[in-house]
């Protein structure tokens, strides 16, 4: 599939392509893009992921199982505080960090501290620490940011899958190798950017 540069964010100078083979199935290829010297060029990938179990959509709903297609910033990154990564934002995972899911909250869509929560509103939340090695490393994408619309989508990242044959919530999903390669890569200085799409 040939990439439309033209329709970026003037800003944006790094891309990362999700390209998914059926709207309908969980497989896809990702491919690292870099702006240098006015130039588009590839620089890593492709490489074999997992999106939503269910697929992708333009039309994400809470729960839904499928991945939200569309371009969108990649916010930061999170994970095990020995994966801490120099050129973007950083939250280290530890047992009170908690991803809101609850449309219902006024923290939808929101990575929070607990401790930090004078109170809690939300009846539904994902524990990351309890997620295990599937969030040993991860990064955030802006989706459904800065102003959430309850019901949308919550909480979409690009983390460790479990293997190749299963799909995710509505995530995107790779090998720890390689998001490691990613966050390694990411620098928030050229804004960088993730498209995903169906690849015809």
């Amino acid at each position: 599939m040939r990439i439309d540069f033209s329709h970026l964010p003037e800003e944006c100078e790094q891309l990362l392509t999700t390209l998914v083979r059926k709207q309908n199935g969980h497989r896809a290829q990702i491919i690292a893009f870099e702006k240098r010297d006015k130039q588009w060029r590839k620089v890593f990938g492709p490489f074999e992921a997992v999106i939503g179990k269910k697929g992708i959509t333009s039309n994400k709903k809470e729960g839904d199982g499928k991945t939200p297609s569309g371009l969108y910033p990649l916010l930061m990154v999170f994970g095990r505080e020995e994966h801490r990564v120099e050129y973007m934002p950083f939250v280290s995972i530890h047992e009170h960090l908690e991803a809101i899911d609850d449309p219902l909250s006024c923290y939808y869509n929101q990575i929070i501290d607990r401790r930090l929560v004078e109170v809690s509103d939300w009846r539904s939340s994902e524990k990351m620490q309890e997620v295990g090695f599937l969030y040993e490393l991860g990064v955030v994408i802006g989706y459904n940011t800065p102003h959430p619309i309850a019901g949308k989508g919550s909480c979409i990242f690009l983390h460790v899958y479990r293997s190749l044959d299963s799909g995710t919530d509505g995530c995107t999903a790779l090998s720890f190798k390689e998001v490691k390669t990613i966050a390694e890569w990411l620098k928030q200085d050229l804004s960088p950017h993730i498209l995903q799409t169906v690849s015809f």
